[in-house]
């Protein structure tokens, strides 16, 4: 299977964020999901993606922040394609924003202005307990056709609204769980499209490591990472975010944590 690395990047400043997007861009990574802090002025994106060549990879933004604005940041995005050369209809990602009031305006603008960009996040990672795969995949298909069906409502039609489609899934332990946890989401959303009536499409899955799947010894997390992305990349995942090993006791980050989340993934390709 072919999946693109993720990497997860909190953008805080855009100058600093800037400097380690690009150090994963370097380390291999080609799907970056940019978590902001606040909403971001266009001055502010610009100098967050200086340097990189959005044709070649995926954005994936989430808007940690009171008063979100998706529309505002994807306008932003476009306009910073238009005003680097590109494309905009190349430039590809997702950004997390499931509420019907702002999807019945994105999906109809996005699907003109940036068409490869998925507008409607279905995030089941908070839907993660261990516990039972079973219920977590009923919580999830029922979240994707409760977004359908209020959009319905709003009218946004079920054929307009499967192409803006993501389901953001979290990986746990249980390999061989894991792997047909991924297979039957595929499945069964199929069923669900035909149940209102859509052809069904390729559905895209970004896969992230359940943080509740991680424990306080960073070398375990370190050694347990290789199966954990295997489940997900057999599984089919679209994308995969490897947590660093240092996640679980709250520590930012380093360069080694980041890179060796990075190289689990360049491996299983090999």
């Amino acid at each position: 299977n072919y999946w693109e690395i993720g990497e997860y990047i909190t953008v805080i400043d855009p100058k600093t964020a800037n400097l380690e997007l690009l150090e994963a861009l370097d380390g291999g990574a080609e799907a970056l999901e940019l978590v902001f802090t606040k909403a971001p002025s266009a001055e502010e994106l610009s100098i967050l993606l200086q340097g990189v060549q959005l044709e070649y990879i995926s954005l994936h933004i989430v808007e940690n922040y009171a008063k979100k604005n998706p529309l505002h940041v994807l306008k932003a995005l476009r306009a910073f394609a238009v005003e680097t050369g590109l494309d905009p209809s190349k430039v590809r990602g997702s950004i997390e924003g499931t509420e019907a009031r702002f999807l019945a305006e994105i999906i109809p603008w996005a699907s003109h202005e940036l068409p490869a960009f998925k507008t409607c996040l279905v995030n089941g990672r908070s839907l993660y307990t261990g516990a039972n795969n079973a219920h977590e995949l009923a919580a999830l298909l029922q979240l994707g056709n409760q977004i359908i069906a209020q959009l319905g409502e709003a009218g946004i039609a079920p054929a307009e609204v499967s192409p803006a489609l993501q389901f953001s899934v979290a990986i746990g332990k249980s390999f061989f769980v894991e792997i047909a946890k991924l297979r039957a989401l595929r499945l069964l959303w199929q069923n669900v499209l035909k149940a209102y009536g859509v052809q069904t499409s390729a559905l895209e899955i970004a896969a992230h490591f359940a943080p509740a799947s991680q424990d306080e010894h960073p070398n375990t997390n370190l050694i347990r990472a290789a199966t954990q992305a295997m489940s997900a990349v057999i599984g089919g995942a679209n994308q995969l975010y490897v947590l660093p090993s240092n996640a679980s006791l709250h520590q930012s980050p380093t360069p080694f944590t980041r890179r060796i989340a990075r190289n689990v993934q360049h491996l299983l390709r090999l």
